[in-house]
């Protein structure tokens, strides 16, 4: 009987072991993102506190850095900036993916339009059409985003953010 204990204990101390072990790693590895993305930066320059009105647009996709976050991006696009909350959905409806969801999530921004500059032809997964524009002057980050969501951009940017790449303004 006493061998059954410690089979037991030790099943239990490796598995909740190795679950420890991979939430911390994931905990590294998504700061590690945050920071070469330039998200981090963004996020002491133009963190948001509440959404602002205006045409919101969810589960979108774009690149931050080398980083691309896939349908997991709610954007509103107001007179005041572009908003960008990441909002992972990582299989929602199982419980315990929670965690890892809260782990993942970064705190929202609204940059200003005249901080987009530099447009510049770019790609997204599997060769989807985009375009990549530069954050704030230095450089902070570079988003890239499909060529459609730029079109529905360019009403709110700057025209020297749509000239290069032959966005026009509606």
């Amino acid at each position: 009987m006493e061998g059954w204990h410690l089979a037991v204990v030790l099943v239990v101390s490796i598995t909740v072991g190795t679950l420890l072990f991979l939430t911390g790693f994931l905990v590294l590895l998504f700061s590690i993102f945050a920071r070469i993305s330039g998200w981090n930066a963004l996020v002491q320059r133009y963190g948001a506190a509440i959404e602002p009105e205006g045409k919101k647009l969810t589960r979108q996709s774009m690149k931050v850095g080398p980083v691309w976050s896939r349908f997991d991006v709610t954007i509103v696009l107001s007179a005041q900036g572009m908003y960008l909350a990441l909002e992972p959905r990582l299989m929602p409806k199982l419980w315990v993916w929670r965690p890892l969801q809260a782990i993942r999530k970064r705190p929202p921004v609204l940059i200003p339009w005249y901080e987009f500059k530099a447009p510049r032809e770019g790609w997204l997964f599997l060769g989807w059409q985009a375009v990549q524009l530069s954050i704030g002057e230095p450089e902070m980050a570079v988003i890239t985003f499909p060529l459609g969501l730029y079109k529905e951009m360019t009403n709110y940017l700057d025209t020297s953010a749509v000239a290069e790449t032959g966005g026009k303004r509606h």
